[in-house]
């Protein structure tokens, strides 16, 4: 500011200067964006497709796929780097525009693919740095590498019984 020093007339100052009628759309905040049944559809959908092109892939490159088919900007880094068996390239993959549940997904993927550790137990329960529905999304990646895709029939009965109630 020009004129003041304190945050009070700071404020003060920021309305004076705005032009008459003037309203301030959002407040430079980014809204997040709340998935729809679409977005769901769409997931399953595309991993159900890649899944029947790869040949002789283990659970874990399942899991991976599974986490790489839930963003469409991670997928799109992704997707000309997977091998027949479900093994991505990890050094060829440039990631570009990803936004933080994004990137948690990839550091999952890396930790699925290397079996070195990525992502700590203390970020995936900091709800300030893995969201809700990243959490949901790796954990059933984790069930996904330990039991197959039947993990994913568990997934759906319960999110079933859930609508019935």
């Amino acid at each position: 500011m020009y004129f003041t020093t304190t945050p009070e007339d700071n404020r003060m100052e920021a309305l004076m200067k705005k032009p008459p009628g003037f309203v301030q759309r959002g407040g430079g905040r980014r809204r997040p964006y709340h998935f729809t049944k679409q977005d769901c559809d769409r997931h399953k959908n595309l991993f159900e497709m890649q899944r029947k092109l790869l040949r002789k892939s283990d659970n874990r490159a399942l899991a991976a796929l599974y986490l790489l088919t839930a963003d469409s900007a991670l997928w799109n880094c992704c997707k000309c780097h997977l091998n027949e068996r479900g093994k991505l390239n990890l050094v060829a993959a440039r990631l570009v525009a990803l936004s933080a549940d994004g990137y948690a997904l990839w550091k999952a993927v890396k930790e699925l693919q290397t079996g070195q550790r990525q992502i700590s137990l203390c970020e995936l329960t900091d709800r300030e740095v893995i969201s809700d529905r990243a959490f949901r999304l790796i954990t059933q990646a984790a069930a996904i590498a330990r039991f197959g895709t039947a993990a994913l029939g568990a997934f759906s009965l319960d999110a079933d019984e859930k609508s019935q109630i």
